[in-house]
Formats: C-alpha cells, sequence, structure tokens
C-alpha cells in the first residue's frame, strides 16, 4: 500500500481530569498524490513534471479518457474540423484572387484571417498525419514523452508553435480591428475611405502584437505539446502559461471585440463628412453633412454580421480555456492515482475530464477560421465561379485544338 493512499489521522484529546486517557479520533482528509512518479509516466529527465512530481511526464500513447477516445476519436474529429476549415478558408482567399475588385480594404481583413486559419488547419491535418505514422510531432522521442519544453534541437515542434501560435494570434487582431471598424461607422460615423486611410495602423496592431507574444513564449521555453492533435502549442503542461500566454492574450481581444460591438448598437446609420465653402472675407465655413450611403451601409451590415459570428465561437473557446486552467491540476492527480490502480477509490471516483469540453474548444478553433468561408458565400460568388470554371474550360479546349494542328 502506498503511504499516500492511506487517510492521514488527526488526534484530538479531550479530557475531564487529569487522570482521563486521551481519546483518539480519526479524521479522513483528501488523498494526496505520490511523490513517486508511476512506473507508466515515469523518465530520468528532472525537467518532466506532472502533477508537480518531478520526472514525470505524459507518455506518447497519452493520458485522459479511454485508449480509443484519445488515441482514434479525438484527433479524428480534429482531423475532420481541421480539413473543413482548409477547405473554406481556401475557397474565401481564391475568391478573393479570382475577383479582387469586389474587396475593398476592410475586407482584406477577413481575408487574412482565411490565410490565417489556412495555415492553422494544414499544420493540425499534418499533426494528424504524424499520429498515424507513429511519429508524432508533439512526441519527443528520445523519452517517449509528450514535449513539455522545447530547445534548439526541437526545431519541428517550435516550429509548428510558431506557425499556429502566431497565425491565431493574428486571426484575432484582424477581427478586432473589424469589430473597430464597425464601431467608427455605426457610432461615429466613418466612412470606409476614412477607416482605410489608417490601413498602416491596423497592419502594425494586426501583425506585430502576436509577434511580440511568440517571442515571449520561446523565451520563457513554454512551448509543449498537445497529445491529442499531434502538434506542439503552449499551456498544456503549464497552468501558468496557458493562462498568462494564451488565456489572458485571448481574453483581452474577446472582450475589447464584444464591447466595441456591444457599442456600436445603438449607432447611426449615417455617414458624416465635412463641407467646406467661402464666405466674405475669405473665412472657410466648415459644415457637418449626413449622408445615407445604402452600398456602405450593406457592408458595415455584412460586416457586423461577420464580427458576431466569429464572437460566438472564439468566447467559447476561451470558456472551455478557463475550465481546463481550473480544473487541470485536479485530473493530474486523479490521472496518477489510475496510473497506479485503476481500481482505485481515488481513480473512480476522481475528477476527471469531460470529453464533451475538449470536443467544443477543438471545434471553436476551426469555427471561426470557417466564418470566413460564409463571408463570400452569394449568388454573386456562384455566378463568379461558374464563369470562371467556363472560361477555363473555354481555354483547355483551345489549347487542345492547336495542339492537334
Amino acid at each position: 500500500i502506498y503511504p499516500s493512499l492511506v487517510p492521514r489521522t488527526t488526534k484530538r484529546a479531550t479530557s475531564t481530569s487529569s487522570e482521563s486517557p486521551q481519546a483518539e479520533v480519526t479524521t479522513p482528509q483528501r488523498f494526496q498524490p505520490l511523490e513517486e512518479c508511476p512506473a507508466t509516466m515515469r523518465t530520468n529527465q528532472q525537467d518532466f513534471r506532472f502533477a508537480d512530481v518531478e520526472r514525470c511526464g505524459v507518455p506518447c500513447s497519452g493520458v485522459y479518457f479511454t485508449k480509443w477516445q484519445r488515441e482514434r476519436f479525438l484527433p479524428g474529429w480534429i482531423f475532420v474540423w481541421a480539413l473543413l476549415c482548409v477547405l473554406s478558408s481556401l475557397f474565401t482567399i481564391c475568391t478573393y484572387f479570382i475577383d479582387r475588385q469586389r474587396f475593398r480594404v476592410v475586407e482584406c481583413n477577413i481575408v487574412a484571417i482565411a490565410v490565417c486559419y489556412l495555415f492553422v488547419g494544414v499544420v493540425h491535418i499534418a499533426g494528424y498525419a504524424s499520429r498515424k505514422a507513429e511519429n508524432s510531432i508533439a512526441c519527443d522521442d528520445r523519452y517517449d514523452r509528450i514535449y513539455q519544453q522545447t530547445s534548439a534541437d526541437n526545431v519541428g515542434c517550435t516550429a509548428v508553435f510558431m506557425i499556429i501560435y502566431y497565425f491565431s494570434m493574428v486571426a484575432f487582431s484582424n477581427w478586432v480591428v473589424l469589430a473597430c471598424f464597425f464601431f467608427l461607422h455605426k457610432a461615429l460615423g466613418w466612412s470606409a475611405e476614412r477607416f482605410n486611410s489608417w490601413s498602416l495602423h491596423q497592419r502594425l496592431f494586426a501583425w506585430t502584437i502576436p509577434g511580440l507574444l511568440v517571442v515571449a513564449t520561446l523565451a520563457l521555453q513554454k512551448v509543449d505539446g498537445d497529445q491529442f492533435a499531434g502538434v506542439c502549442f503552449v499551456g498544456h503542461s503549464d497552468l501558468t502559461a496557458l493562462s498568462v500566454l494564451l488565456i489572458s492574450p485571448l481574453v483581452v481581444f474577446v472582450v475589447v471585440g464584444v464591447l466595441l460591438l456591444a457599442a456600436s448598437a445603438c449607432g447611426r446609420q449615417s455617414i458624416i463628412v465635412a463641407a467646406s465653402s467661402e464666405v466674405d472675407g475669405g473665412v472657410e465655413e466648415i459644415r457637418i453633412k449626413r449622408i445615407h450611403n445604402p452600398v456602405e451601409r450593406k457592408l458595415v451590415v455584412r460586416v457586423g454580421m461577420f464580427a458576431v459570428f466569429f464572437a460566438l465561437p472564439a468566447a467559447l473557446l476561451v470558456a472551455t480555456l478557463i475550465y481546463e486552467a481550473a480544473c487541470r491540476s485536479s485530473w493530474e492527480i486523479t490521472e496518477l492515482n489510475c496510473q497506479r490502480d485503476r481500481n482505485s477509490v481515488e481513480c473512480r471516483d476522481g475528477s476527471k475530464p469531460n470529453l464533451a469540453v475538449f470536443l467544443m474548444k477543438y471545434a471553436a478553433i476551426f469555427l471561426m477560421g470557417m466564418t470566413s468561408g460564409f463571408w463570400v458565400w452569394s449568388k454573386k460568388t456562384l455566378e463568379m465561379w461558374k464563369e470562371w470554371i467556363g472560361c477555363f474550360r473555354t481555354t483547355v479546349i483551345i489549347v487542345d485544338d492547336k495542339s492537334e494542328k
């Protein structure tokens, strides 16, 4: 019997006189995990920790859930959503390059989101393929353990992290830019042209802040492996890194974006322009006019709808991450007890992760990328694709006729 699996006892003395014997009362306490790591998770590397137990790491075969769920169902679930995300993003990008005149500068932020999630989806598909090939990107083959931190030798893992983390944060930044445009138009009456004049500042905000976050994560060596997706990210083995480097930036982005959308609800439906005229004495008089532009109004409504559709899975993702951060410590303690004895009371009654939460988390990641496809789904887009495919087929036929001659 392991000493930590035996309930602790406390002695309480009660006496009525100096000669009264002490009564020993046993009070059950919470079971504490062993300081030693179970044989199935033990490693010689001191850097590995699990539930604050040193030299303990997650095996490449994974922990939590059943073997079928963690090795088949969850990876397959991630692969399907990643594939749908890639197809949706690719459709948006191709539509943009076929008819670039349709897209204004504001709409280019949506194309940027599609590009970001194209990279995120492709890397997750590569992670799934590496799992199927039994050479997972997230697994350190030297120790048969999931990565807990990377070094100069783990170039592949680090590169995968940089792609997923950077482009995920860039997508959130561009979404905040869209929410800002919606607010400035509805609440302050800015036109799209006036907003576009600040495009340089938008690009600096959207692409620089995520880069700084990547540098900070690499400097702190907080890159680790995702046992289910087969990729490298941040926060899977370190709760502090999860809270500071992942949850905090996402919460800031989501809160700012939602507040801008909420503040736009009671905004005006017109565009403010300044009209100048000459008066006597050469003094210029500035008059403020409000004009109604149906085309611009339609654009703003669509941008607002897209921002709301993006916000829903973003909020769901943040909620699942907060739930994970709050409960993971107890999950790890239960998992240690289960690794020692699957039939123990601590294993049966301990806190365990909910599979549905993880399914929602991974679905939310790729749903945000799929929203870019909703932007271009229209009758005009279908007609454009029909015309483009028709022109492509005509070109192929002409080339074949020339080659035959």
